[in-house]
């Protein structure tokens, strides 16, 4: 994921420790499983310009749009695009919005965005960083299981520098499990917001900005792409997890669960797109 100007900053922390399910989890699990394959629920869907609202549910855990035009256009043309880039958000009214695009360039052209950060730290340097940061702009939460639940991984970002991780297999056997994601965003709406080693132009209100999961479905970013994008709240406490201002309950509903082999998490400028408000995506 890449581009432009700057703002970010890192720690990342994992936490990898795997707890066994009694069996009333095992009971529950399989309840959620039963109920989701019988589901059917509706997505606002874009691609080139068209809009379609689109009934969707489950069959042997995959995902089956019920709106045969769409489906057609899907399976011809969407699912075969080699880098192929989602947006992921809600509408004023709640409602689930999906965008596909092309390239991860069209995705970042047609949105008007840009980056705030320049400086990255990988994944086999950041852990020296680690005790000398804290989360002042976001935190990261990245979840093995539906429902917020078993091993995570967590990436923390200040104003000067953003993480990555090229290859989450290799790093903490993550590769190919994110089922929930959980994003915090710090940046206050009424402040304004600049990496230490910038121009003072660079300055941006906290209004403007939000903080931003990228996942890719191969190892050093690249394949298809997954936009994660959080919007400040007030309510917001580091410490308690359940009040993230964004919330993938599960990623299944878009069809990618268990998909993410990397990602970069960084500050984005949302500005121009829909008149500066973008709303987080909440749980399903």
């Amino acid at each position: 994921m890449k581009v432009k100007i700057l703002l970010g900053g890192i720690s990342y922390v994992l936490a990898g420790l795997l707890t066994s399910c009694n069996n009333e989890d095992n009971i529950l699990s399989k309840q959620e499983l039963t109920e989701s394959n019988k589901e059917i629920f509706k997505q606002t869907i874009k691609f080139e310009g068209q809009t379609f609202h689109v009934s969707c549910k489950f069959e042997n855990d995959s995902l089956i749009y019920l709106d045969e035009e769409f489906n057609t256009l899907y399976k011809n043309t969407i699912s075969k695009i080699p880098e192929l880039s989602i947006f992921y958000s809600q509408d004023e009214k709640g409602n689930d919005v999906v965008e596909f695009f092309s390239s991860e360039k069209e995705l970042i052209k047609n949105k008007n965005m840009q980056f705030f950060n320049e400086q990255s730290i990988e994944n086999n340097n950041v852990n020296s960083r680690v005790n000398n940061l804290e989360p002042k702009a976001g935190r990261a939460i990245m979840y093995d299981d539906t429902g917020f639940k078993d091993r995570t991984v967590i990436l923390d970002i200040d104003y000067d520098y953003y993480p990555m991780i090229p290859n989450l297999k290799a790093y903490a056997g993550f590769n190919d499990k994110t089922s929930a994601i959980r994003i915090f965003n710090f940046l206050e709406p009424n402040k304004y917001y600049r990496p230490s080693y910038s121009h003072p132009s660079t300055s941006v209100k906290g209004s403007e900005l939000r903080t931003c999961l990228i996942g890719y479905e191969d190892s050093n970013y690249k394949g298809k792409i997954l936009y994660c994008v959080a919007t400040y709240s007030p309510n917001q406490d580091i410490n308690k997890p359940e009040t993230a201002s964004h919330q993938d309950y599960k990623l299944k509903n878009i069809g990618w669960n268990d998909k993410i082999s990397s990602c970069v998490f960084r500050i984005i400028t949302v500005n121009n797109i829909e008149n500066g408000h973008i709303n987080p995506h909440r749980p399903i």
